[in-house]
């Protein structure tokens, strides 16, 4: 007999450095993916100017590329996220900064 050991949970998160709000149906939106569950999770997006455009506690909620309902122009966006998941056997805390390029 073979046996595989599995380990679950271990994984981050991966978060995309673009996407393409065209309605063509391929990376309209813009949103961490987990691995694991995520909880306690907080998802901000700011303009280059610091100001927030988007906000979620939804792990499964994603920025369409709208600010007010207005399409956002292409630029670079900044994010930031803190969360709770099980990694190795124990719930940590997280958080994490990047940027992301909203391309039209």
């Amino acid at each position: 007999n073979r046996s595989i050991r599995i380990e679950v949970g271990t994984k981050g998160e991966i978060v995309p450095n673009a996407f393409t709000p065209n309605d063509d149906g391929v990376n309209d939106t813009f949103r961490p993916v987990f691995y694991c569950p995520a909880n306690a999770l907080t998802f901000r997006v700011f303009n280059r100017w610091g100001q927030k455009v988007f906000e979620t506690a939804d792990p499964n909620t994603a920025w369409d590329g709208k600010i007010g309902g207005v399409e956002a122009p292409s630029d670079i966006y900044a994010w930031q996220m803190e969360y709770e998941a099980l990694r190795e056997g124990t719930v940590q805390r997280f958080k994490k900064k990047g940027d992301v390029a909203l391309l039209r």
